[in-house]
């Protein structure tokens, strides 16, 4: 989902002004949010060398800041004009 956003608004983000881009990622994180889709990271807390269960698996892992989830969006951007 967030790299086909990207692709879509790649353009859009690369000419914008500061303003234009900061709506463009905001404006993604709620599409995402929109469709039921978390910015998740691993949760230290559930560190461990031994994989748990599949039933444990939203348990091991949290849920990004609105900072982070920006920060993610910011590098898919930087990551695509990389590769174009």
């Amino acid at each position: 989902r967030l790299h086909s956003l990207g692709l879509q608004y790649a353009t859009a983000y690369d000419n914008g002004s500061v303003k234009d881009r900061r709506k463009i990622v905001n404006g993604i994180i709620d599409e995402i949010h929109r469709q039921g889709g978390r910015f998740l990271k691993p949760d230290p807390e559930f560190a461990t060398t031994e994989r748990m269960s599949t039933e444990d698996d939203d348990q091991q892992l949290k849920e990004l800041t609105l900072n982070e989830q920006r920060e993610k969006v910011m590098q898919l951007f930087r990551n695509l004009r990389r590769r174009s």
